[in-house]
Protein backbone atom coordinates (compact mmCIF):
# COMPACT_ATOMS: atom_id res chain seq x y z
CA UNK A 1 0.00 0.00 0.00
CA UNK A 2 2.93 2.31 0.59
CA UNK A 3 3.97 1.96 -3.07
CA UNK A 4 0.42 2.60 -4.31
CA UNK A 5 -0.03 5.64 -2.08
CA UNK A 6 3.30 7.39 -2.36
CA UNK A 7 4.55 6.08 -5.71
CA UNK A 8 7.78 4.59 -4.37
CA UNK A 9 9.39 1.21 -4.91
CA UNK A 10 12.22 -0.75 -3.35
CA UNK A 11 15.43 -1.01 -5.35
CA UNK A 12 17.85 -3.90 -4.90
CA UNK A 13 20.62 -2.21 -6.93
CA UNK A 14 21.85 1.34 -7.30
CA UNK A 15 21.82 3.04 -10.69
CA UNK A 16 25.13 3.43 -12.49
CA UNK A 17 25.20 5.09 -15.92
CA UNK A 18 28.18 5.68 -18.20
CA UNK A 19 29.39 9.26 -18.63
CA UNK A 20 30.40 10.18 -22.19
CA UNK A 21 31.82 13.67 -22.80
CA UNK A 22 32.49 13.66 -26.57
CA UNK A 23 30.71 12.49 -29.74
CA UNK A 24 31.25 8.95 -31.05
CA UNK A 25 33.11 7.76 -27.97
CA UNK A 26 30.47 5.11 -27.34
CA UNK A 27 27.59 4.04 -29.55
CA UNK A 28 24.77 1.58 -28.99
CA UNK A 29 23.02 -0.58 -31.56
CA UNK A 30 19.95 -2.78 -31.76
CA UNK A 31 17.42 -4.27 -34.16
CA UNK A 32 13.74 -3.27 -34.22
CA UNK A 33 11.41 -6.02 -35.30
CA UNK A 34 9.96 -8.08 -36.65
CA UNK A 35 8.00 -5.38 -38.44
CA UNK A 36 5.31 -5.97 -41.09
CA UNK A 37 7.07 -7.48 -44.09
CA UNK A 38 7.62 -4.95 -46.85
CA UNK A 39 8.29 -5.95 -50.46
CA UNK A 40 10.01 -3.19 -52.43
CA UNK A 41 11.19 -2.92 -56.00
CA UNK A 42 14.91 -2.91 -56.73
CA UNK A 43 14.86 0.85 -57.25
CA UNK A 44 13.10 1.41 -53.91
CA UNK A 45 15.51 -0.99 -52.22
CA UNK A 46 18.50 1.00 -53.45
CA UNK A 47 16.86 4.22 -52.27
CA UNK A 48 16.56 3.06 -48.68
CA UNK A 49 19.67 0.86 -48.48
CA UNK A 50 22.54 2.79 -50.02
CA UNK A 51 24.95 1.57 -47.32
CA UNK A 52 24.45 -2.01 -48.55
CA UNK A 53 26.38 -1.10 -51.70
CA UNK A 54 29.57 -0.83 -49.66
CA UNK A 55 31.95 -3.73 -49.21
CA UNK A 56 34.45 -4.63 -46.56
CA UNK A 57 37.80 -5.62 -48.06
CA UNK A 58 39.66 -8.23 -46.03
CA UNK A 59 41.90 -11.15 -46.91
CA UNK A 60 39.94 -14.38 -46.42
CA UNK A 61 41.55 -17.79 -46.41
CA UNK A 62 38.72 -19.38 -48.30
CA UNK A 63 37.73 -18.28 -51.79
CA UNK A 64 34.11 -17.82 -50.76
CA UNK A 65 33.09 -14.19 -50.19
CA UNK A 66 31.50 -13.27 -46.84
CA UNK A 67 27.75 -12.75 -46.66
CA UNK A 68 28.08 -9.00 -46.19
CA UNK A 69 30.14 -8.50 -49.38
CA UNK A 70 28.45 -5.83 -51.53
CA UNK A 71 24.72 -5.43 -52.16
CA UNK A 72 22.49 -7.96 -50.41
CA UNK A 73 20.01 -8.05 -53.30
CA UNK A 74 17.07 -8.67 -50.97
CA UNK A 75 13.77 -6.89 -51.43
CA UNK A 76 11.90 -8.06 -48.32
CA UNK A 77 12.43 -5.98 -45.20
CA UNK A 78 11.34 -7.05 -41.74
CA UNK A 79 13.67 -5.21 -39.32
CA UNK A 80 15.38 -1.89 -38.74
CA UNK A 81 18.99 -1.59 -37.57
CA UNK A 82 19.39 1.34 -35.16
CA UNK A 83 22.64 2.95 -34.01
CA UNK A 84 22.72 5.68 -31.31
CA UNK A 85 25.54 7.99 -30.24
CA UNK A 86 25.49 8.09 -26.43
CA UNK A 87 26.77 11.68 -26.27
CA UNK A 88 24.62 13.53 -28.80
CA UNK A 89 21.68 11.04 -28.91
CA UNK A 90 22.05 11.11 -32.70
CA UNK A 91 20.27 8.18 -34.36
CA UNK A 92 21.07 6.31 -37.56
CA UNK A 93 18.42 3.88 -38.79
CA UNK A 94 18.61 1.39 -41.67
CA UNK A 95 15.94 -1.02 -42.98
CA UNK A 96 17.24 -4.57 -43.26
CA UNK A 97 15.99 -7.98 -44.34
CA UNK A 98 17.22 -10.09 -41.42
CA UNK A 99 18.51 -9.28 -37.91
CA UNK A 100 21.94 -10.85 -38.30
CA UNK A 101 25.56 -9.77 -38.07
CA UNK A 102 25.92 -9.59 -41.87
CA UNK A 103 23.39 -6.76 -42.05
CA UNK A 104 24.88 -5.01 -39.02
CA UNK A 105 28.42 -5.12 -40.47
CA UNK A 106 27.20 -3.82 -43.82
CA UNK A 107 25.76 -0.70 -42.22
CA UNK A 108 28.64 -0.20 -39.79
CA UNK A 109 30.99 -0.09 -42.80
CA UNK A 110 29.16 2.96 -44.12
CA UNK A 111 28.85 4.55 -40.67
CA UNK A 112 32.55 4.18 -39.82
CA UNK A 113 33.70 5.41 -43.22
CA UNK A 114 31.49 8.53 -42.94
CA UNK A 115 31.69 9.52 -39.25
CA UNK A 116 34.83 7.70 -38.15
CA UNK A 117 35.41 4.78 -35.81
CA UNK A 118 34.02 5.03 -32.27
CA UNK A 119 36.02 3.93 -29.25
CA UNK A 120 33.46 1.42 -28.03
CA UNK A 121 30.18 -0.25 -29.01
CA UNK A 122 27.72 -1.01 -26.21
CA UNK A 123 25.07 -3.59 -27.16
CA UNK A 124 23.37 -6.76 -25.99
CA UNK A 125 25.07 -10.14 -26.22
CA UNK A 126 22.89 -11.61 -28.97
CA UNK A 127 24.55 -13.68 -31.68
CA UNK A 128 23.79 -10.93 -34.22
CA UNK A 129 26.34 -8.71 -32.40
CA UNK A 130 28.77 -11.20 -30.87
CA UNK A 131 29.37 -13.55 -33.82
CA UNK A 132 32.81 -14.38 -35.14
CA UNK A 133 32.48 -12.12 -38.19
CA UNK A 134 31.40 -9.14 -36.08
CA UNK A 135 34.24 -9.61 -33.60
CA UNK A 136 36.79 -9.86 -36.41
CA UNK A 137 35.40 -6.75 -38.10
CA UNK A 138 35.56 -4.72 -34.86
CA UNK A 139 39.07 -5.93 -34.13
CA UNK A 140 40.23 -4.83 -37.57
CA UNK A 141 38.70 -1.40 -36.94
CA UNK A 142 40.21 -1.20 -33.40
CA UNK A 143 36.76 -0.79 -31.85
CA UNK A 144 36.02 -2.25 -28.41
CA UNK A 145 32.84 -4.24 -27.85
CA UNK A 146 31.27 -3.78 -24.41
CA UNK A 147 28.48 -6.32 -23.74
CA UNK A 148 25.38 -5.12 -21.87
CA UNK A 149 24.05 -7.18 -18.93
CA UNK A 150 21.78 -9.97 -20.11
CA UNK A 151 18.06 -9.57 -19.47
CA UNK A 152 18.33 -5.97 -18.23
CA UNK A 153 16.36 -3.63 -20.50
CA UNK A 154 17.34 -0.61 -18.42
CA UNK A 155 21.03 -1.27 -19.20
CA UNK A 156 20.44 -0.33 -22.86
CA UNK A 157 17.79 2.26 -22.07
CA UNK A 158 19.02 4.92 -24.49
CA UNK A 159 18.85 2.53 -27.44
CA UNK A 160 15.45 1.20 -26.33
CA UNK A 161 14.14 4.75 -26.00
CA UNK A 162 15.35 5.60 -29.49
CA UNK A 163 13.66 2.46 -30.79
CA UNK A 164 10.37 3.50 -29.17
CA UNK A 165 10.55 7.03 -30.60
CA UNK A 166 11.32 5.75 -34.10
CA UNK A 167 8.47 3.25 -33.90
CA UNK A 168 6.11 6.05 -32.83
CA UNK A 169 7.07 7.96 -35.99
CA UNK A 170 6.62 4.93 -38.25
CA UNK A 171 3.24 4.14 -36.67
CA UNK A 172 1.88 7.42 -38.03
CA UNK A 173 2.38 6.32 -41.65
CA UNK A 174 -0.90 5.40 -43.30
CA UNK A 175 0.56 2.62 -45.46
CA UNK A 176 2.29 0.23 -43.06
CA UNK A 177 3.69 -1.94 -45.87
CA UNK A 178 5.90 0.92 -47.12
CA UNK A 179 7.55 1.63 -43.77
CA UNK A 180 11.16 1.21 -45.12
CA UNK A 181 10.64 4.27 -47.33
CA UNK A 182 10.02 6.42 -44.25
CA UNK A 183 12.82 5.17 -41.97
CA UNK A 184 15.38 7.73 -43.18
CA UNK A 185 12.89 10.57 -42.86
CA UNK A 186 11.87 9.32 -39.42
CA UNK A 187 15.48 9.34 -38.24
CA UNK A 188 15.86 12.86 -39.68
CA UNK A 189 12.91 14.19 -37.67
CA UNK A 190 14.06 12.24 -34.61
CA UNK A 191 17.43 13.98 -34.74
CA UNK A 192 15.77 17.39 -35.14
CA UNK A 193 13.82 17.09 -31.90
CA UNK A 194 14.91 19.19 -28.95
CA UNK A 195 15.99 17.11 -25.96
CA UNK A 196 14.27 18.94 -23.13
CA UNK A 197 16.79 18.46 -20.34
CA UNK A 198 19.68 19.40 -22.68
CA UNK A 199 18.02 22.26 -24.56
CA UNK A 200 19.53 21.19 -27.91
CA UNK A 201 18.75 18.74 -30.70
CA UNK A 202 21.08 15.83 -31.64
CA UNK A 203 21.91 17.69 -34.86
CA UNK A 204 23.03 20.75 -32.90
CA UNK A 205 25.15 18.71 -30.49
CA UNK A 206 26.84 16.51 -33.10
CA UNK A 207 27.04 18.78 -36.17
CA UNK A 208 26.49 22.25 -34.73
CA UNK A 209 23.42 23.27 -36.71
CA UNK A 210 19.69 22.62 -36.93
CA UNK A 211 18.54 21.45 -40.40
CA UNK A 212 15.28 22.84 -41.79
CA UNK A 213 11.97 21.10 -41.30
CA UNK A 214 9.63 20.15 -44.13
CA UNK A 215 7.45 23.15 -43.27
CA UNK A 216 10.40 25.55 -43.41
CA UNK A 217 11.43 24.27 -46.85
CA UNK A 218 7.94 24.91 -48.26
CA UNK A 219 7.55 28.21 -46.39
CA UNK A 220 11.08 29.57 -45.80
CA UNK A 221 11.86 31.57 -42.68
CA UNK A 222 13.21 35.12 -42.90
CA UNK A 223 16.78 33.87 -42.43
CA UNK A 224 16.45 31.19 -45.09
CA UNK A 225 14.75 33.62 -47.49
CA UNK A 226 17.64 36.02 -47.00
CA UNK A 227 20.18 33.32 -47.89
CA UNK A 228 18.17 32.31 -50.96
CA UNK A 229 18.05 35.91 -52.18
CA UNK A 230 21.77 36.47 -51.59
CA UNK A 231 22.78 33.26 -53.37
CA UNK A 232 20.46 33.97 -56.31
CA UNK A 233 21.86 37.48 -56.81
CA UNK A 234 25.50 36.60 -56.16
CA UNK A 235 27.93 37.34 -59.00
CA UNK A 236 30.17 34.28 -59.21
CA UNK A 237 32.43 35.87 -61.83
CA UNK A 238 33.68 38.65 -59.53
CA UNK A 239 36.83 37.93 -57.54
CA UNK A 240 36.11 38.16 -53.84
CA UNK A 241 37.98 40.79 -51.89
CA UNK A 242 40.07 40.09 -48.81
CA UNK A 243 37.43 41.42 -46.40
CA UNK A 244 34.81 38.96 -47.60
CA UNK A 245 37.23 36.05 -47.33
CA UNK A 246 38.22 37.13 -43.81
CA UNK A 247 34.55 37.40 -42.82
CA UNK A 248 33.98 33.85 -44.05
CA UNK A 249 36.96 32.59 -42.03
CA UNK A 250 35.62 34.36 -38.93
CA UNK A 251 32.21 32.75 -39.50
CA UNK A 252 33.83 29.29 -39.58
CA UNK A 253 35.69 29.97 -36.31
CA UNK A 254 32.49 31.31 -34.75
CA UNK A 255 30.61 28.19 -35.82
CA UNK A 256 33.22 25.89 -34.25
CA UNK A 257 33.25 27.94 -31.04
CA UNK A 258 29.47 27.86 -30.85
CA UNK A 259 29.48 24.08 -31.35
CA UNK A 260 32.00 23.64 -28.52
CA UNK A 261 29.85 25.84 -26.28
CA UNK A 262 26.80 23.74 -27.13
CA UNK A 263 28.60 20.50 -26.27
CA UNK A 264 29.93 21.91 -22.98
CA UNK A 265 26.44 23.06 -22.02
CA UNK A 266 25.02 19.64 -22.97
CA UNK A 267 27.59 17.91 -20.73
CA UNK A 268 26.74 20.18 -17.78
CA UNK A 269 22.99 19.68 -18.12
CA UNK A 270 23.33 15.93 -18.68
CA UNK A 271 25.45 15.56 -15.52
CA UNK A 272 22.71 17.30 -13.54
CA UNK A 273 20.00 15.15 -15.15
CA UNK A 274 21.89 11.90 -14.43
CA UNK A 275 22.41 12.96 -10.81
CA UNK A 276 18.68 13.58 -10.29
CA UNK A 277 17.74 10.40 -12.14
CA UNK A 278 20.10 8.34 -10.01
CA UNK A 279 18.71 9.82 -6.77
CA UNK A 280 15.12 9.11 -7.82
CA UNK A 281 15.99 5.57 -8.92
CA UNK A 282 17.93 4.74 -5.76
CA UNK A 283 15.13 6.13 -3.57
CA UNK A 284 12.48 4.25 -5.58
CA UNK A 285 10.55 7.35 -6.62
CA UNK A 286 8.60 7.03 -9.86
CA UNK A 287 6.65 9.57 -11.88
CA UNK A 288 3.04 10.02 -10.79
CA UNK A 289 0.70 11.61 -13.35
CA UNK A 290 -2.57 13.13 -12.18
CA UNK A 291 -5.44 14.12 -14.44
CA UNK A 292 -8.06 16.71 -13.69
CA UNK A 293 -11.73 16.26 -14.64
CA UNK A 294 -12.43 17.44 -18.18
CA UNK A 295 -8.95 16.76 -19.54
CA UNK A 296 -8.48 14.62 -22.65
CA UNK A 297 -6.51 11.39 -22.27
CA UNK A 298 -5.45 8.41 -24.37
CA UNK A 299 -6.17 4.86 -23.13
CA UNK A 300 -3.70 1.97 -23.44
CA UNK A 301 -4.82 -0.41 -26.20
CA UNK A 302 -4.33 -3.93 -24.78
CA UNK A 303 -5.49 -5.59 -27.98
CA UNK A 304 -3.01 -3.98 -30.40
CA UNK A 305 -0.28 -2.36 -28.31
CA UNK A 306 2.10 -5.30 -28.70
CA UNK A 307 1.75 -5.37 -32.49
CA UNK A 308 4.56 -3.67 -34.38
CA UNK A 309 3.75 -0.33 -36.05
CA UNK A 310 0.35 -0.17 -34.34
CA UNK A 311 -0.63 2.57 -31.96
CA UNK A 312 -0.21 1.69 -28.28
CA UNK A 313 -2.96 4.08 -27.18
CA UNK A 314 -6.36 5.01 -28.53
CA UNK A 315 -8.66 7.89 -27.84
CA UNK A 316 -9.22 10.56 -26.87
CA UNK A 317 -11.53 10.16 -23.88
CA UNK A 318 -12.60 12.70 -21.28
CA UNK A 319 -11.71 12.30 -17.60
CA UNK A 320 -14.92 12.36 -15.55
CA UNK A 321 -13.23 12.18 -12.14
CA UNK A 322 -11.56 9.85 -9.67
CA UNK A 323 -12.88 6.29 -9.34
CA UNK A 324 -12.01 5.72 -5.68
CA UNK A 325 -10.67 7.36 -2.56
CA UNK A 326 -7.06 6.38 -3.32
CA UNK A 327 -7.09 8.80 -6.30
CA UNK A 328 -5.12 6.41 -8.52
CA UNK A 329 -7.94 5.27 -10.84
CA UNK A 330 -10.21 7.36 -13.04
CA UNK A 331 -13.65 7.13 -14.57
CA UNK A 332 -13.92 8.18 -18.20
CA UNK A 333 -16.60 9.23 -20.66
CA UNK A 334 -16.82 9.42 -24.43
CA UNK A 335 -16.25 12.71 -26.20
CA UNK A 336 -19.97 12.85 -27.01
CA UNK A 337 -20.73 12.70 -23.27
CA UNK A 338 -21.70 9.01 -22.95
CA UNK A 339 -20.44 7.51 -19.69
CA UNK A 340 -18.07 4.52 -19.65
CA UNK A 341 -18.96 2.13 -16.82
CA UNK A 342 -15.42 0.83 -16.25
CA UNK A 343 -12.63 2.59 -14.35
CA UNK A 344 -8.99 2.73 -15.37
CA UNK A 345 -5.75 3.06 -13.42
CA UNK A 346 -3.64 6.14 -14.11
CA UNK A 347 -0.83 3.97 -15.51
CA UNK A 348 -3.11 3.12 -18.47
CA UNK A 349 -3.66 6.78 -19.36
CA UNK A 350 -1.54 9.35 -21.17
CA UNK A 351 -2.29 13.03 -21.81
CA UNK A 352 -3.82 13.76 -25.20
CA UNK A 353 -1.90 16.39 -27.14
CA UNK A 354 -3.16 18.12 -30.23
CA UNK A 355 -0.98 18.00 -33.31
CA UNK A 356 1.32 21.01 -33.45
CA UNK A 357 3.73 22.47 -35.98
CA UNK A 358 1.76 21.39 -39.06
CA UNK A 359 -0.50 23.22 -41.48
CA UNK A 360 -4.14 22.14 -41.72
CA UNK A 361 -4.53 20.44 -45.10
CA UNK A 362 -8.25 19.73 -45.00
CA UNK A 363 -7.62 15.98 -44.84
CA UNK A 364 -7.03 15.86 -41.09
CA UNK A 365 -8.64 13.03 -39.15
CA UNK A 366 -11.54 14.05 -36.96
CA UNK A 367 -11.61 13.18 -33.28
CA UNK A 368 -14.05 10.26 -32.87
CA UNK A 369 -16.98 11.16 -30.65
CA UNK A 370 -17.64 7.54 -29.66
CA UNK A 371 -15.35 4.49 -29.43
CA UNK A 372 -16.41 0.98 -28.56
CA UNK A 373 -14.69 -0.53 -25.50
CA UNK A 374 -15.25 -4.24 -24.93
CA UNK A 375 -15.01 -5.68 -21.41
CA UNK A 376 -13.42 -2.45 -20.26
CA UNK A 377 -10.41 -2.94 -22.56
CA UNK A 378 -9.45 -0.72 -25.46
Amino acid sequence: MSCATHGIARRSQKQSSARVDAPLIMIGMDFIGPLPEARLSLEETIRVCNPQLNSYNVAWKSKEQPSYWGFSGKKNFTHTFVVVDYFSRFVWAFPCSTPDQAEAIRYLIWLFSTFGMPVSIYADIGTHFTGRSMMRFLQDQKVLFTPAPSGAKRATGMVEKSNDLLEMILKKQSNKSDWPLFVNRGAYELNRREIKHLGFSPYEILLGYQPPSTLEIKFPSIKRSKYISEMANFDWHVIQNVENLQAQDNAVVHHVARMETTRSEAIRKDDWRRKLQKEKHDMGISQNLKFIPGSLVMLYDHARAKLKLHASYRGPFVVAGFAGEHEKSYSLRQVDGQKIKYSYHGDQLRPFRLREGYLITGNEKRIPAYQNLRSGKA
